[in-house]
């Protein structure tokens, strides 16, 4: 199953209402759309709620008002602190007519394929699940009242568990950060493909953060360094010092609000070399997501600006990356009004996003003197919209704290692995101490995982779906491409020249490839996204041939799209590995190339990898390898490339198809 909804509570007292918050595909690779997914909102027909009462039996709803497009609620009764999770079932309906005896239904249509359907609903209440289905008869798990002999109302249903806030008395301002963290305890889980395994993790130890960590940031102009002196002094040059063995990937940019930040394809707004879509692709230790006030300069509601940043933070947590949120902070050259909009939208943001990933500054940089409500603090001004440098060395202390103790303060000491295959029938997999395990492949199918720590006041994590294809290590076939600039020598005859001009490539500029013996491949590259030029000054030796190494197409952050690559002509159902590596003799090493591919999976394979070792000098022998790519059932995978940094570099593909 390649579907799992996000639901935002909008109130939990007396009853449930929650808007639906499910991205597409492929910006989400359980979205809607995904393959064998509801294709969008609307084909979703039911939802259901369900709730473990702390002491009793579980309450079931039965009626429901609103829809998904803007807010549903559910008669789940909730009172305070009697419950911290909801599971709800998004349901679809199957149309297959049935005739009822007690707990069977007997299907009494030709419909053989009964692919996804879980449950049986008589008028809309709260659905039997089924037992199983053979020849024609579905067992249910649970026995009817016997008044129905007939219907239509199958479904398949998706879940999801959503964390309740409990109720917390109000406090003052001055300590807001003493509240109770809204679902703290719950883990994230990311997944790899690995030769014929696959590896989990759901947890960061201090070597994560010692060992060349890549922290990645989006958000706007105080994250970009306006208001310091220098750029060293700012919270982000900060944090780039402190991470000494590390690199921090700065993509904020003045003047941007929280629309630019969401995923691809989110809103008209999107800047998808600075958005969420980005900083997933380079697959970081950690994103930064700073978006401090112009949501509000920008006619956004307090509401749309926290929404937005739980997008982001979720699709963050949702592939297992922590996400630190920076806070809204004080903003002197705002109105009385602006600034109230300013204090809402930080309680608002505060109420979602957990404590540990909260970067609260609001009030470390406020005047409480001021007779308006959100003004700078003298001492922290630089210039009535940014802090100066006192006002950044503050708020890296506070960001600092929450990474150094996130990374080197765990809070749990075992975990269990859950297994499923279909995302709501789940068995343990695994018990262990350790935050990572590599695992040996266990089938050909498409897997879901999640994770609890072993202290009961923890929920399950999301899912991540695995797709499992077991490869042997032969390779069937390679085939190598060289991205070139089409004024310099061309490479070895075994190795695809594809050039393009110092404008780049053009869209829709494709090329037949061979493979290293010279044999046609069967296999056509089609640049389908451009990128914004092609150069030289790569390195003159390496692990592909000099003239492979020295050249390279690139990408800017100034580009508001990715750039992107098609292979079609793969050959369905077999699996392929795809080795990148990328070149370029710069002053810096944060210009990081990031590729993305989406394949026939709905599972996102993605890495990313500096054109630079050291300042000035090139990579000559890094590369990175995307496992386990299942080309679509048309033959296809897309490459999705980003980029992290000012520039980043793509300099050589080598796509091998594995012998299954």
């Amino acid at each position: 199953m390649s579907f799992y909804p996000l639901a935002l509570p909008v109130t939990t007292t007396g009853s449930f209402a929650f808007r639906d918050i499910t991205p597409h595909y492929p910006l989400s690779p359980i979205g809607y759309g995904a393959p064998d997914a509801p294709t969008d909102v609307s084909a979703i027909t039911s939802v259901w709620g369900e709730v473990q009462v702390y002491g009793g039996d579980p309450v079931q709803s039965t009626t429901r008002s609103g829809n998904l497009t803007d807010s549903l609620e559910l008669d789940l009764p909730i009172s305070g602190n009697e419950a911290n999770i909801i599971q709800l079932y998004y349901g679809e309906l199957i149309s297959l007519k049935f005739s009822v005896s007690e707990d069977r239904l007997t299907i009494t249509t030709e419909e053989t394929n009964f692919d996804g359907v879980k449950g049986f609903s008589a008028e809309d209440v709260f659905p039997a699940k089924i037992d199983v289905i053979e020849d024609g008869v579905i067992t249910l798990l649970t026995p009817l009242d016997g008044a129905m002999t007939s219907g239509t109302h199958l479904f398949r249903f998706f879940n999801v568990q959503v964390n309740i806030t409990p109720e917390t008395v109000t406090i003052p301002k001055a300590k807001a950060a003493e509240r109770v963290p809204p679902a703290a305890s719950k883990l994230a889980m990311s997944a790899w493909i690995t030769n014929n395994g696959f590896k989990l993790k759901w947890a960061n130890v201090a070597a994560d953060l010692s060992t060349a960590p890549k922290f990645v940031a989006i958000g706007s102009s105080t994250f970009a360094g306006s208001g310091a002196s220098v750029y060293a002094n700012s919270v982000a040059g900060k944090l780039s010092t402190q991470l000494s063995t590390g690199v921090l990937c700065n993509n904020a940019l003045s003047l941007q609000d929280t629309r630019n930040g969401l995923p691809n394809g989110a809103d008209p707004a999107v800047r998808e070399n600075r958005n969420i879509s980005m900083a997933l692709a380079a697959n970081p230790t950690a994103i930064i997501i700073a978006f401090p006030t112009n949501d509000i300069g920008n006619g956004l509601t307090p509401a749309q600006f926290r929404d937005n940043i739980l997008t982001m933070y979720s699709l963050a947590r949702q592939r297992g990356i922590p996400a630190f949120v920076i806070s809204p902070q004080p903003r002197t050259g705002y109105t009385v009004a602006q600034q109230n909009n300013l204090l809402t939208a930080a309680a608002l943001i505060k109420d979602v996003i957990p404590v540990e990933f909260y970067v609260d500054v609001m009030e470390a940089l406020r005047d409480p003197n001021s007779i308006k409500p959100a003004d700078i603090n003298p001492i922290y001004n630089a210039d009535n919209i940014h802090p100066n440098d006192a006002g950044h060395a503050l708020m890296f202390n506070i960001l600092w704290n929450l990474i150094s103790t996130y990374f080197t303060d765990p809070v749990y000491m075992s975990y269990t692995i859950e297994t499923s295959t279909d995302g709501v029938y789940w068995t343990i997999f695994d018990s262990l101490t350790a935050v990572t395990q590599t695992y040996p492949r266990i089938n050909g199918n498409q897997n879901a995982y999640r994770v609890t720590a072993t202290n009961p006041g923890t929920t399950p994590s999301d899912p991540v779906w695995v797709y499992q294809p077991i490869a042997s290590g032969s390779v069937e076939q390679t085939v190598q491409i060289d991205l070139s600039l089409d004024t310099v020598i061309a490479p070895p005859a075994s190795w695809n020249n594809f050039a393009a001009p110092a404008a780049g490539p053009a869209l829709n500029q494709s090329m037949l490839l061979i493979d290293n013996l010279g044999a046609a491949s069967g296999i056509t590259a089609t640049v389908t996204k451009i990128f914004t030029g092609a150069s030289a000054g790569g390195a003159n030796s390496g692990i592909y041939p000099q003239r492979v190494m020295s050249d390279n197409w690139y990408l800017s952050s100034t580009s508001l799209s990715r750039a992107q690559l098609q292979l079609s002509g793969l050959i369905p159902g077999n699996v392929y590995n795809l080795e990148f590596t990328s070149s370029k003799d710069t002053t810096v090493i944060d210009k990081i190339i990031c590729l993305s591919v989406s394949d026939g999976t709905s599972v996102n394979k993605r890495d990313s990898l500096s054109c630079t070792t050291a300042p000035n000098t090139p990579n000559q022998f890094g590369i990175h390898t995307l496992e386990g790519i299942v080309p679509t059932p048309s033959g296809t995978m897309l490459i999705d490339v980003y980029c992290a940094g000012s520039l980043s570099y793509l300099t050589g593909i080598v796509l091998r198809r594995m012998s299954n």
